[in-house]
């Protein structure tokens, strides 16, 4: 009796962990309603500070605060640069990511050197 009491904890177990697999992977591309701290206008990007301090902005603005977060409001296309600080003498390659309407994406802060993001009408 102890074999299939066994097998039920461990499916259980192995289910548990899927759906919470589940909830880390579609976080990052939240959508961008409903944040929190008031909403932006459409056709502007929300850039979400390292220091819990959030911004709209449209056109090219360049940051060099760590941003942990930016998001796509309304019909825009939001491009992200991300330039990473070197490792020793070696320069790294930027991080560019392209997001589409009205979604989000997160960034590692601790290696950042600069940033740029870039609005443009979708």
């Amino acid at each position: 009796m102890e074999l299939p009491v066994r097998r039920l904890v461990v499916r259980s177990s192995v289910v548990a962990a899927l759906a919470v697999g589940a909830v880390v992977c579609v976080s990052p591309q939240a959508m961008a309603d409903g944040e929190s701290g008031g909403a932006c206008p459409d056709g502007t990007a929300r850039i979400f500070f390292g220091n819990s301090t959030n911004s709209c902005v449209t056109g090219t603005t360049s940051h060099s605060n760590f941003i942990s977060k930016v998001c796509s409001v309304g019909d825009v296309d939001v491009t992200v640069t991300v330039q990473l600080a070197p490792l020793g003498t070696r320069e790294r390659e930027p991080v560019v990511t392209e997001l589409s309407t009205g979604h989000c994406a997160r960034f590692d802060r601790f290696d950042q050197k600069s940033s740029t993001v870039t609005v443009k009408p979708a």
